[in-house]
């Protein structure tokens, strides 16, 4: 299996809450860091932290959809970009922006996700 279809199993089985199949995949040190610049900014660690942050995300908006797609592979990493379109909480305005999710592998599994948003101005006001 390449870098690409664990990427895309990752989200699959988060979307499931599948954390069984989830956790066959990510390395034992395996952590997500938000950007500071975030409301949610930090660092998330093991399946408990990336469910933890996904919660803390989707309850910043009223709505929220995320649809992964356009995945480039390279030698340790796999990126993808990530189309969200949502409706704020704050504003009960909608909204639609982009983010590349980068996925660093170590071992064959995944030991961090980087996401970096387009419009990180647009994600704390809205």
């Amino acid at each position: 299996m390449n870098k690409t279809e664990i990427a895309e199993r990752l989200y699959a089985s988060a979307v499931a809450e599948d954390w069984e199949e989830f956790e066959k995949w990510i390395h034992p040190d395996f952590v997500v860091r938000e950007s500071p610049a975030l409301p949610y900014g930090g660092t998330y660690r093991g399946a408990q932290g990336f469910r933890d942050v996904v919660r803390t995300v989707f309850t910043r908006f009223q709505r929220l959809e995320a649809e992964p797609g356009n995945f480039m592979e390279g030698d340790d990493y796999v990126a993808a970009i990530v189309m969200l379109r949502g409706k704020g909480k704050q504003t009960g305005e909608t909204f639609e922006t982009s983010a590349v999710e980068l996925f660093h592998f170590k071992n064959g599994r995944v030991i961090e996700i980087l996401p970096y948003y387009w419009d990180q101005q647009l994600i704390n006001e809205i």
